[in-house]
């Protein structure tokens, strides 16, 4: 599972609003974002099983539990929709915290961060 820092950044990237939920609109925007057109019955499935209060979107608590809902139960296809764009939003992120990962570790070891040649 990825860090809570990790986490949090990806959800303020669907949390367009910055109101600390993801509402229907945000997810299908996030999932258009990633290259997923979902149905309508498709994104009421996600909300359905990641939405755990039933208010009609999703806090950061529940989009965390998100992430050990599909650990456990990754058969359903839609899940699995969501789980490919949040590491599509992810991987720059990834890729940062690598970077400052290997240069806490040392930049001895001839590390080269995109851009610095």
């Amino acid at each position: 599972m990825p860090s809570a820092v990790l986490l949090r950044r990806i959800f303020g990237q669907i949390d367009i609003s910055g109101d600390g939920y993801i509402s229907v609109a945000e997810l299908r925007g996030a999932m258009e974002k990633g290259g997923k057109n979902l149905s309508d019955s498709q994104l009421d499935s996600i909300m359905r099983q990641v939405d755990s209060n039933s208010d009609g979107q999703i806090s950061f608590e529940e989009f965390k539990e998100f992430y050990k809902l599909y650990e456990k139960a990754g058969n359903s296809s839609e899940l699995q929709l969501l789980f490919d764009v949040t590491e599509t939003i992810a991987a720059p992120f990834k890729v940062t915290f690598n970077a400052i990962g290997g240069l806490a570790g040392g930049l001895a070891g001839g590390i080269k961060l995109p851009g610095m040649g």
